[in-house]
């Protein structure tokens, strides 16, 4: 695990002033910033992925910064992003869910392409449950915990790797769907809903 320490900075004509007037200096040191590096390999690609999360030392409040590195030069994808990330390597595409429990929240799911596009598909529409790939294919499976009329029901969105709506469905108990992609029928299990939180 990395650490930076962040200092402030006081310029010098101020500490002359204050020593001149006999007023002490009391400069505080920033929080260390917490950073950890994870990459992993994509041949499809010939690239790697490096996150860096960042964040203040004893938080849950994470961000992700996404750089891919080819031939040894390293170029930043996404920073600040909330995560997790999902890559589908046939479409040289990256998504952020943009979620992360309660403790931080994006507006929504992001696609990034390898060139360097970015695009914001939709705000969630509340509790993000479950956020990821289906199978090996290319979409992307969201499940929304929502409440209407004191209830629980599940919100299903089923994107392409571009972003696109594949499904967008409710579903007050639970359930299972069929999607294809490219032609293959993926099967997926919603389970019953739950209180969002």
């Amino acid at each position: 695990m990395l650490h930076k320490m962040n200092r402030r900075v006081v310029p010098p004509v101020v500490v002359l002033v204050a020593i001149s007037l006999g007023s002490p200096i009391v400069v505080e040191a920033a929080e260390p910033e917490v950073v950890r590096e994870e990459s992993v390999n994509i041949s499809a690609w010939s690239a790697q992925v490096v996150q860096r999360h960042h964040g203040p030392r004893g938080s849950d409040a994470i961000l992700i910064d996404v750089y891919l590195v080819e031939r040894g030069n390293r170029r930043l994808l996404a920073k600040n992003i909330v995560g997790p990330i999902v890559l589908f390597e046939d479409k040289r595409r990256i998504l952020s869910c943009e979620f992360q429990g309660s403790a931080i929240v994006g507006q929504g799911p992001i696609v990034f392409s390898l060139e360097g596009g970015r695009t914001q598909i939709m705000k969630h529409p509340g509790y993000l449950r479950e956020c990821g790939r289906i199978e090996r294919s290319n979409l992307l499976l969201l499940q929304y915990n929502l409440m209407a009329d004191g209830k629980p029901y599940n919100l299903v969105r089923v994107l392409s790797a571009e972003g696109k709506v594949v499904l967008d469905k409710k579903f007050d108990d639970e359930a299972d769907l069929t999607v294809s992609d490219d032609g293959k029928p993926y099967r997926v299990h919603i389970p019953a809903p739950d209180l969002p939180g």
